[in-house]
C-alpha cells in the first residue's frame, strides 16, 4: 500500500487547480531565524464542499495520474485517482481515519493516522493535508527555524539555509544535502502560497507542489472558475437537512445571482494579454431559466447568458440535461427536460440576435439507475425532433458519494426504499446505447424490431420515418443532410 499512500500524503503534483468560494484573511505564526516571529497571512476558505482536479507524478508512480478531489471543510477529503480514464485508487481522509482502496491490485487499507505515520515514518494529519490542498501557509515543522528571503514578487521561507535548498531543488538527487529541508514561496504580500518544496534524503522523498493561478485586479483568477452559491441567510442553511438546494425546486434562500460571474468575465476580457476566455466544461443551464429559477431578483440571468454567448463560447457550448425521462432525472436531482427546451429557445434567440452560429452541445447518459430501454428510445426521438444528431453518449459509471451509486449496488432508492431497476450487463447497456445512434444503418433494423415488439409505433415513426410534423422542427442543414443519406 506504500506507493498508493504516497499519492495524497506526499502530494507529488505537477499541477493543481481548485475552486472555492470567497476567501477571508486570517493569520498564523511562522518561525524564522533567531526565533523572530512574523505574521504570515493565509486564506481560510469559506465553503461547505470544495471540488478540484490534480495531476500527480513521482518516483513511486510510473505514469501520470489524474485525480478528482472533493473536500468538506474540516471534515472529509475524498480523492479518486485514475490513469487514462481507468480508476486505480480511491482515498478517503477524515479527522481520525484513512481509507485506501487499490483498484489496480485489489487491496484495501483502513486505519488511523498513527498507524500510517508509524508505518511510513511521517507526521501527517488531516489539518496538514487540508492546508496543502488549499494552499494555506502551514509550516511542516513547527519546531524548525525558517529563514526568509525576498525573491522578485515572492517571499521565500526555507529551512535550513537557502544555499542548501537551492542545490537540492536543482539536483533532486539527494546528493546536495543529507538534511531534511522545507521551502515555501508566498506572494509578495504573504497572502497566498505559490509553491511548496520538501525533500527527505533518507527516505528518498521529494514533494514539489506548484499552485497555478493568475491575478485580476489583485484578485486570484483560478485555473478553473465556477459559480458558487450560498444561502442569503446562512443561519437557515446551518439548520437545513434537505439533501439538495435545487431539487425538486430551488430553495427560496439560495442566492443564485450570476452578477459576480458576469463581472469576473468582464474583468478577464480587460486583463492585459488575455485574447479570449472560453467556457471549458459547460454551464448550469437550468439556473438560467426563469420558469425554474425564480430567484432572479437582480435580473442578471439574461445579462449573464448574453455575455457568455457573445464573448465566451469557442463555437460550441456544452450543457448537461443528462436525460429526457422525468423519472430518471428525479433520481439525478435534476429538473425536467422541458427547461432545456426553454433554455435552447433563449440560446437560439440570442445567437440569432448577434448573428452567431454556435452549436449547443447537450450531454446525455445511458444505463443510469431508473432508466429503461424505452426511456432511451424517447430520448433519441425527442432530441431528433429538436434537430440534434448526437455523436456520443456517456454510459453510467458508479461514482462514490452519490445516490445513483447506492441504487446501483443495492437496487433500492436510499430515501424511499423502493426498488429501482438498473441495467448492468453488457447486452443491456448496448441495447440502451443503440437508440442514441438511430441514424446509423446498422442500428435501424434492430430499432424497428425492438419498438415493434414494444408496441410503440409512435416512436418508430419519429426515429426512422421522419414524419412531416417533426420535419418542421428540424433545421434546414440537418434536413438536407438526411436527404443526401
Amino acid at each position: 500500500m506504500r506507493p498508493l499512500l504516497y499519492i495524497p500524503i506526499l502530494l507529488l503534483f505537477t499541477s493543481f487547480a481548485c475552486t472555492a468560494s470567497k476567501k477571508k484573511a486570517k493569520t498564523q505564526e511562522a518561525y524564522l531565524e533567531n526565533n523572530v516571529s512574523i505574521k504570515a497571512k493565509h486564506f481560510n476558505p469559506q465553503f461547505n464542499w470544495l471540488r478540484g482536479k490534480m495531476d500527480i507524478s513521482g518516483s513511486d508512480i510510473p505514469v501520470e495520474v489524474s485525480a478528482n478531489l472533493r473536500m468538506k471543510k474540516d471534515s472529509i477529503i475524498w480523492i479518486s485517482a485514475s490513469v487514462g480514464g481507468f480508476p486505480v485508487a480511491k482515498l478517503v481522509f477524515t479527522k481520525d481515519t484513512v481509507i485506501v482502496l487499490d483498484n489496480y491490485k485489489n487491496r484495501y487499507f483502513a486505519g488511523n493516522y498513527k498507524k500510517i505515520n508509524d508505518s511510513l515514518k511521517t507526521n501527517i494529519s488531516f489539518r496538514l493535508l487540508q492546508a496543502v490542498l488549499l494552499g494555506e501557509f502551514y509550516p511542516l515543522f513547527h519546531d524548525s527555524t525558517y529563514t526568509s528571503y525576498q525573491e522578485n514578487l515572492s517571499v521565500l521561507y526555507c529551512t535550513p539555509k537557502r544555499e542548501q535548498s537551492e542545490l537540492a531543488i536543482q539536483n533532486k538527487g539527494f546528493s546536495a544535502s543529507e538534511k531534511t529541508f522545507h521551502a515555501i514561496w508566498l506572494n509578495d504580500d504573504s497572502t497566498r502560497v505559490q509553491r511548496v518544496y520538501y525533500q527527505e534524503p533518507i527516505k528518498k522523498v521529494i514533494l514539489d507542489i506548484v499552485y497555478l493561478s493568475r491575478h485580476v485586479d489583485d484578485k486570484k483568477l483560478p485555473k478553473i472558475t465556477e459559480v458558487k452559491m450560498k444561502g442569503k441567510d446562512e443561519a437557515i442553511c446551518a439548520k437545513c437537512v434537505s439533501p439538495s438546494c435545487i431539487h425538486p425546486v430551488i430553495c427560496h434562500n439560495l442566492d443564485t445571482s450570476h452578477k459576480q460571474m458576469t463581472d469576473l468575465y468582464r474583468k478577464i476580457d480587460k486583463f492585459p494579454g488575455v485574447k479570449k476566455a472560453f467556457v471549458g466544461s459547460g454551464i448550469r443551464y437550468d439556473l438560467l431559466v426563469d420558469d425554474f429559477n425564480k430567484n432572479n431578483e437582480d435580473g442578471n440571468h439574461d445579462e449573464y447568458i448574453e455575455q457568455v454567448i457573445t464573448r465566451h463560447v469557442s463555437g460550441r457550448l456544452k450543457v448537461a440535461p443528462e436525460h429526457t425521462s422525468d423519472a430518471t432525472l428525479k433520481i439525478m436531482r435534476k429538473p425536467s427536460f422541458q427547461y432545456f427546451h426553454k433554455f435552447k429557445e433563449k440560446y437560439d434567440r440570442l445567437s440569432a440576435k448577434h448573428g452567431l452560429k454556435q452549436q449547443l452541445i447537450p450531454y446525455f447518459i445511458s444505463s443510469h439507475p431508473g432508466c429503461e430501454e424505452i426511456d432511451m428510445a424517447n430520448l433519441a426521438a425527442e432530441t431528433k425532433d429538436m434537430g440534434f444528431q448526437l455523436e456520443q453518449v456517456q454510459d453510467f459509471t458508479p461514482t462514490p458519494m452519490t445516490v445513483a451509486e447506492v441504487i446501483y449496488y443495492t437496487g433500492v432508492h436510499p430515501y424511499t426504499l423502493k426498488p429501482v431497476n438498473t441495467v448492468k450487463t453488457r447486452e443491456e447497456k448496448l441495447n440502451q446505447n443503440r437508440y442514441f445512434f438511430w441514424y446509423k444503418k446498422e442500428n435501424k433494423d434492430w430499432i424497428r424490431q425492438r419498438l415493434q415488439k414494444a408496441k410503440r409505433p409512435d416512436l418508430l415513426e419519429k426515429l426512422l420515418d421522419t414524419p412531416s410534423e417533426a420535419q418542421a422542427n428540424v433545421p434546414k442543414w440537418l434536413s438536407e443532410k438526411r436527404k443526401k443519406r
